[in-house]
């Protein structure tokens, strides 16, 4: 099983699992989308498809005596053009997902901390960030 205390790991690790609960497309070697699909990337979103949800971990708990280890993920999701809730319906989805994210190997918990609309880009899609905190299972 992979080390989901890594970065890469966890981020991989959660496109995957995204991508199999949501139906949406993760190309792990490559953005090669189709402009309708919803696209997961690793990091930063680009102009690959309209619609996309781009995955980032970050802060983490670093004690090595400790047995409970978490990490935060934000989620960036970018909606199609036009449409002033597009970004807010794939939030929704990822909401809804995280109960199947929790029954992951190397994951406990999953729970959403906060989120932020961020208005829309300057081809009218609207985007928001979700901010979510990963409880990795006991290591011990």
């Amino acid at each position: 099983m992979a080390d989901l205390r890594d970065d890469r790991e966890l981020t991989l690790t959660l496109c995957r699992a995204l991508a199999e609960a949501t139906g949406w497309q993760w190309h792990e070697h490559g953005p090669n989308y189709n402009a309708d699909e919803v696209a997961i990337v690793a990091g930063d979103l680009d102009d690959t498809s309209d619609q996309m949800v781009g995955v980032t971990v970050y802060q983490a708990t670093d004690v090595d005596s400790q047995f409970l280890h978490w990490r935060m993920a934000q989620f960036r999701f970018r909606g199609a053009r036009q449409d002033l809730f597009a970004a807010d319906s794939l939030a929704f989805r990822v909401f809804e997902a995280r109960h199947t994210l929790s029954l992951l190997g190397g994951i406990h918990t999953v729970s959403r901390r906060s989120f932020a609309r961020l208005g829309a880009d300057d081809n009218s899609r609207q985007e928001r960030t979700d901010n979510y905190t990963i409880t990795l299972d006991n290591q011990e």
